[in-house]
């Protein structure tokens, strides 16, 4: 009995520390809080170790377009397994990515996310951020 107690107090507190709950906000506040918003496909993953030996992403993207802040191709993410600070990202595949100033994504409570072919709430999703972006010119229409 004090074994079944125990594992099933172990699950409950994984599945709590693994957790990341957020507000669901829109578009336009994940775009204002961001320091940079990129669009782009995953072109290179790297797994990298920090000076305390945490794994992290090194993401390089095709960056169709950068909607908002300074240029580059280069972003980051935390691999804590903690959605908060970091995602998975999958080669191949499109996002809009927000960052902070350091080009660290801000988690999926940040606004990243995939971005679905032929999905309309994908495609609803990134019209709403080209919308808000102030670089005009080169946003591509999807």
């Amino acid at each position: 009995m004090y074994r079944l107690a125990f594992f099933i107090s172990l699950i409950l507190f994984s599945a709590n520390t693994l957790a990341c709950s957020c507000a669901e906000q829109p578009p336009s506040v994940h775009f204002s809080n961001a320091s940079n918003v990129l669009n782009g496909r995953i072109m290179k993953l790297e797994i990298l170790f920090d000076k305390d030996k945490r794994p992290y992403q090194k993401i390089t993207l095709d960056n169709k377009s950068m909607l908002k802040g300074n240029y580059t191709k280069v972003i980051y993410s935390a691999m804590d397994g903690n959605a908060c600070h970091g995602m998975s990202f999958s080669l191949g595949k499109e996002y809009v990515a927000f960052t902070d100033d350091s080009n660290w994504i801000t988690g999926y409570c940040g606004g990243t996310q995939l971005i679905w072919d032929n999905f309309d709430f994908s495609e609803e999703f990134l019209k709403s951020i080209r919308a808000l972006s102030p670089n005009k010119q080169i946003n591509q229409d999807k």
